[in-house]
This record gives structure tokens, sequence and C-alpha cells, in this order.
């Protein structure tokens, strides 16, 4: 694109000018739509296609031949050795990642062979998005150049990693796989409670529809008896209130409702008919009405969050304040000795 030099007259007064700068405003913005347009269009997938068979079902991957050929080209290595056989998906984020482990965490170890052929590859950013379903290399923080085997399949978009993590292709079918990883429970955030084993990977030269017309439909992961009994438990203590949480609205919203009607009750009493002793004998039972409600919504959380378990101690000791004063109201005055003069 040519600078824009500036005029050595008032350009309004030139109506030539004007109409040759509103041209060239419309071929930029045209061209550069066209650049959007192109650059969002799908890359080229190289020949080769890599499955990974889960205990859940087949992943089935596409490799970009031109936005990442290094990394292309070292995943069809390490899968043709069977680098990628044992390892396993360690990490399951919902809407954000489903990342595969490291070599070294397979349940067979490498071979010496193997480990040869696992080396840091430079990085290969590019102009392509972290959306749904691309396949992004991991690496460590602050070195762009120390990724080896560990990658993710996006699960959402993820802006924040463009330009900083190398796109290498996309997950060309398996989302039924995917959907039976998001059912199971995990022990530890975003970290699944069974192993969601890859038990093999190899390369594939058919073509898409033939690698999905053969693929079998995706399969329950089966999680032990004893992981899904420890993860209600789990749930039940953390989250009690959804089980009984319309029982627990009603009987707050009648306990508001009442507090509420004892409140009327006590203004027009002190309004019509003052009277100390019963207008604080309702205001006690309106707070205390209050107070049982606040409880009952609050204990639930109160297991887990601290604070809120010291504000129902100290609600508790402000309610025996308030009877322990109610109790002094009519007591008589003690009568106040004279200073001899």
């Amino acid at each position: 694109m040519f600078p824009i030099r500036p005029c050595a007259y008032p350009i309004e007064n030139h109506y030539p000018s004007r109409v040759l700068m509103a041209v060239a405003g419309v071929f930029l913005v045209v061209a550069e739509s066209l650049g959007t347009t192109f650059a969002e269009e799908k890359p080229r997938f190289s020949d080769e296609k890599i499955v990974l068979r889960t205990i859940a079902g087949d992943l089935i991957l596409g490799l970009y031949a031109d936005v990442a050929p290094q990394h292309s080209a070292q995943i069809i290595r390490l899968v043709e050795a069977g680098i990628f056989d044992s390892t396993h998906f360690y990490r399951l984020h919902p809407n954000f990642v489903l990342q595969t482990s490291t070599a070294q965490d397979r349940l067979v170890p490498l071979r010496p062979e193997q480990t040869a052929l696992i080396h840091p590859l430079a990085a290969e950013f590019s102009q392509r998005k972290h959306v749904r379903g691309v396949l992004s290399m991991a690496r460590d923080d602050g070195k762009p150049d120390s990724a080896e085997t560990s990658f993710s399949i996006l699960l959402g978009d993820a802006p924040h990693l463009d330009r900083g993590y190398t796109i290498f292709g996309e997950l060309l079918s398996g989302w039924d796989v995917v959907e039976e990883f998001l059912k199971v429970p995990q022990t530890t955030k975003y970290c699944p409670s069974v192993r969601l084993t890859i038990q093999s990977a190899w390369v594939s030269r058919e073509s898409v529809e033939s690698l999905v017309s053969n693929r079998s439909a995706a399969i329950p992961v089966q999680i032990p008896t004893e992981v899904q009994s420890n993860f209600e438990a789990q749930r039940s203590l953390e989250e009690p209130w959804n089980a009984n949480l319309t029982p627990l609205l009603g009987t707050a919203v009648i306990g508001l409702l009442s507090v509420t009607l004892l409140n009327v009750v006590v203004c027009l009493l002190l309004w019509y008919a003052p009277s100390v002793r019963i207008s604080l004998s309702l205001l006690l039972i309106s707070t205390l009405l209050g107070y049982i409600c606040f409880v009952m919504l609050a204990i639930p959380v109160g297991r887990r969050e601290p604070l809120i378990g010291l504000g129902i101690m100290l609600g508790l000791v402000g309610q025996f304040k308030l009877m322990s004063l109610f109790d002094r109201v009519d007591r008589p005055q003690s009568s106040v000795r004279q200073q001899p003069g």
C-alpha cells in the first residue's frame, strides 16, 4: 500500500482529488475484505490422516500440510513409530481443550529408538485462529520452540492462544467420542477420574469419507463403581441444595412473608396502641424468623465458605444478646444516690 502524502492545497476545493480518494478508499475496503476471505479459507490437508483409537471410540485427525509442515511431518513420524500408543488425555477442560499427555506418560515405557525420535519443534505460528476443532501443539510457558508430543483438541474458541501456539490440524470426525469423555467425572480440576487412554494410533491414507463410514459409533466410558460413588458423594457434599432446592426456597419465602407481616403489625401497634413490651416481642420473633431463613439458605454454602459459617455463629450470638435485652425492658431502674451536700 502506497504512503499517503500531505496535499499542498485544501483537498475540499479540488473535486477530482476527492473522487480519487473515494475510489481509493473503496478499493482498500474491498481488498481488505477479499484478503480476510482468503485468509479464512480452509487450508489444504495432507494425504495422511491420523486415527486415534480411544476407550470411547475413534478420533480422526486431519493435518495442515502447508500451515505447519514440520509439525505435521513430525506427528506422522511419531504415530508411525507407535509413540502415542497407550498415552491418554490427561486434561479435559469443557469448552476449552482436550489435551493429550506427553509420550513419557505412557502405560508402556518408550523404547530407546522411540525416545530418539522425540525432540523440540520450532514454532510455526500462523494466521489460523484457535477455534473449536483445531489441533494446537502444547509447549512450555515462555518457550515457543519447546513443543514435543502433547497437543490439544480445541473444544471452544480461544482467541488468546492465537499466534502463540502452533495450529497443525483439526478434528475431522469423533465429536461423539468427545461427548462421552465429557460425561466422565473429574477428580481434580479438569482431570478425568478415569484414564482416557489412547489404545493405539495409526496413519491412514484413505479418504475422509471412507474413514468416517467405517468408524464405529462412540461407546460410553466405563466408570468404576467406587469412582462413581465417590463422585456422587462429593457432589452431594458440595451442592446439597440441588436436590432440595424447591422446599428450601418455599420455606424461605414463607419465612420472609411472615417477617414482613410481623413488622407491619408492629408498626400498627406502635401507631395505634403504643405498647413497648408487645412491640418488642413481635420484633424479636420477626428477627428470629429472619435469622432462621438465613441459616436454612446459608448452611449448605457455609460448609465450604468459612466466612459464611462465621456469620452464622455471630448471628446466633446476636440473637441471644437481643433476648437478654428483651428481659430487661420492664426492669425498674435503680434509684440514684444523692451525694451529701
